[in-house]
């Protein structure tokens, strides 16, 4: 059963203890950097796969090594579950 969205106050409290994280327009969004394109190409790569099973497709690009991620917070939390 899915908890819905969260309030502003959470989601403040919750972006203070994520580095590099900002809500942007309603959605979270962050910029990656890497050391070259494979690394960054690898990066999504790995996303993809969290992001297909749990059937949610995030908003993103890249820019030879910076890829920008827009995204709510159900693949944020699916992610930390997952590399916790």
């Amino acid at each position: 059963m899915s908890r819905g969205r969260s309030s502003k106050q959470e989601i403040s409290a919750g972006l203070s203890r994520l580095d590099g994280w900002h809500l942007v327009k309603g959605n979270l969004r962050r910029i990656f950097e890497f050391k070259d394109f494979t690394q960054a190409f690898r990066f999504m790569k790995r996303v993809a796969l969290v992001a297909d099973r749990i059937d949610h497709h995030p908003d993103w690009s890249n820019a030879y090594n910076s890829p920008l991620l827009l995204d709510y917070e159900r693949l944020l939390q699916k992610l930390a579950d997952a590399y916790s």
